[in-house]
Parts: C-alpha cells; structure tokens; sequence
C-alpha cells in the first residue's frame, strides 16, 4: 500500500544534524508519497540541502533566514511554547483536508513534540499516525547526568525539578501514537525516569553504500580520532599522553590540541578514508545519545576504542569490536595491540558485519512494515 506521509523538521541549522530525517525523506519517497515540510531554514545550508533530497521527495520550506546558529530564543520558541508546532499544525491541517496523511513522523531533538496534541484537538475527519523520532532524550537535565539518575543517585534538589519535567514531557508526548528508539540508553530515559513508553523500534542507520570497506592500502599505521565532541580537559590530556608515548594519530573535527596536527572539519570521503584506513577509531565524547561515529567506524571495517559511560556503554557492549578503557594504562594497551595487528580484508569484513542491523536498508524495511501494520490495520 502506498501511503502519504509527512516528515516535519522544524528548524534546520545546518544539514550534518539533519541526515537522519533527510535521509528517511529519500528512502520512504522510494515506495510512498512523501512531504518535507521545514518552518524554517538558514540560508547559508538552503541549496545544500536541496541537493541532498532526492526529486521524489515533495520538499515544503515555510521560512528562509539570513543567518547562522540558532535563532535566539531557540529553546523557548521551538521546543516549550508551542508557537511554532501551532503554525505547523495550521499548515498540516490544510494539506490533510484536501489529501489526508497516514502517517506524520517528526524525527527531531524535541522540536514539534505538541504538533500531534494539537493536531487531536483539530477534530479532523480522519486522523493520522504519529511517530516521534527522537534524536535526543528529553531536554532539561544536562544529559550528562542521566548515568548517575539511572542508577537512582538523585539529588534533593533535583527531585522535584525531575518531577516536574516527568509531568511536562509527558503532556507534550501524549499525543504520539508511537515513539521510536534511539538507543537503549535513551528508551531506558525516557521510561525510568519520565514514564513515557517507547514501542522498541530502532531508528538509527547508515548509508551501507556510502560507508563501505575502503583500504587504500598504505603502509602508515595510526589510531583515527575524531575531536567532535572534545570538551573534557580530561580526554585533551589522554590525547597529548597518547602523541608523547608515541602512538600515532591522525586527528579530525574542529577542537585543535595544541601541538598536535588537526585536519579540521572533513567531508563524507575524507572521513571515510581516515577511519577506513586506520588501526582503529578512539572516540572520547562528552555527551553521546547513540554512538554514531562507532557505528560508522564498525561500519567501514574499523574497530573503535571508547569510554563506558551514556548510550556507547549500552548500545556497544555486547559488539566484540569494540573495547572500553576505564584508565589510561587501558587506553595505551588498546591502542598498542591495534596498531601492533594488521587487519585483513576478511578481518574487517567480520567487523562491518557486526553493525548489518544498523544498515539503512535493514532499518527502514523493519520501520516501515511497522508504519504499514499500524497505518493500514488500525485505520
């Protein structure tokens, strides 16, 4: 059955945190009618992203801004007022009094989470299926502190404030008939602590395609580390240990380290040749909702080093490809016996292998047999 859907990205700051709706726009416009429907878009990324949705895709853009970042006041207008989740539910009410969706999927980091309450509230004739795509868990709480409210080490203070996001959140989500998973980390948040339940289908992917064994072939061994989400003096120090214990590096991403050679932000080929050539993937992280550059990592035949803390230390523990350190004699120890094995083809096969569930053709069929089951048999 071919079914008409709706994709929603409120705001779009820049395309690299947009490849998962963007890329779920593609696949679904393969075998559905699909609608992108962005409120708002900065400028600089408008062509780029036109050039990334496929022709297929029925792309809707309200609103052009002169700019980049965020619009101030993001987090006001975009996540807890509702203004804006209002003005997108005037718009999707018009196009469903004239050709109904089936399903509308807001794959954001919070953003338009009241669209499907006000939609309900709309009494329209037939009501689609609501799926909530969350890229994060929800907003707050520095996410950082999640692993100590897990395990119930809660503090006085934040008691009541947890208490009150608990009745919050779950006002705003109310109206989703289904919310996906990002990670277990992320699904254990969102029911341990907000009791809100997810319906356990994963929604992150890779492109297999794109991010497929590439070895070139060079003789230079070194540990991949991608410098994205280094904030911690702590993880800077283990990298400067690393060089002066000599372990050799190449560096990626826009934190530079002082004395150290860093080559900045890298395209998709860039990056792939990097971890795709290298001994294995150090990635240290402040905040990590899934683990996306392990996946791409695993993906392109390399194994990864990290740490065990947020969504990595569940969603990657059972994966053999992957080794957690808690010091850093650990640290050095990993990344000696990486460079000291050379990987085979047929090693790094074994590796890509490991991370075929994640793959966007596995991911998408299960997702949409779900959304065909739910749309068609619940109508």
């Amino acid at each position: 059955m071919r079914l008409h859907i709706a994709i929603i990205i409120p705001y779009v700051q820049g395309i690299f945190g947009q490849r998962i709706p963007l890329t779920y726009a593609n696949k679904l416009s393969e075998e559905h009618r699909v609608d992108l429907i962005v409120y708002k878009i900065n400028r600089p990324v408008l062509e780029e992203v036109r050039n990334f949705v496929s022709a297929r895709v029925n792309l809707k853009i309200m609103k052009i801004r002169d700019g980049e970042g965020l619009e101030f006041p993001y987090s006001v207008k975009y996540m807890y007022c509702g203004l804006v989740d209002y003005s997108l539910s005037l718009i999707l009410r018009k196009i469903h009094r004239t050709d109904p969706y089936d399903a509308i999927l807001i794959i954001t980091g919070g953003e338009g989470a009241w669209i499907p309450t006000i939609m309900k509230g709309m009494h329209l004739k037939k009501v689609p299926k609501f799926f909530f795509i969350p890229m994060d868990p929800p907003q707050g709480i520095d996410p950082v502190k999640y692993d100590r409210i897990l395990e119930h080490h809660i503090y006085k203070k934040e008691r009541v404030w947890i208490a009150a996001l608990r009745v919050f959140h779950k006002r705003r989500l109310k109206g989703f008939d289904y919310i996906l998973e990002q990670s277990i980390w992320t699904s254990r948040i969102f029911e341990s602590i907000y009791h809100v339940d997810t319906c356990g289908i994963p929604y992150n992917l890779i492109d297999e395609e794109r991010f497929s064994i590439r070895v070139s072939g060079g003789s230079t061994k070194y540990i991949a580390v991608p410098t994205v989400d280094l904030y911690s003096q702590e993880d800077i120090e283990l990298i400067k240990k690393l060089n002066k214990d000599g372990i050799p590096m190449v560096l990626f991403g826009h934190r530079k380290i002082e004395g150290l050679t860093n080559r900045g932000y890298v395209s998709d080929d860039e990056l792939i040749d990097i971890i795709g050539n290298a001994s294995a993937t150090l990635f240290l992280f402040h905040y990590e909702g899934f683990g996306l550059i392990p996946l791409e990592s695993l993906a392109v035949g390399t194994p990864v080093i990290t740490q065990p803390k947020l969504a990595p230390r569940l969603q990657w523990r059972d994966n053999k490809f992957v080794k957690f350190f808690n010091d850093y004699d650990e640290l050095l120890k990993a990344c000696r016996e990486f460079l000291r094995n050379d990987l085979t083809i047929q090693q790094r096969e074994k590796v890509r292998e490991s991370v075929e569930q994640y793959f966007a053709k596995n991911v998408l069929k299960r997702f949409e047999d779900f959304m065909l089951t739910e749309c068609v048999s619940r109508s």
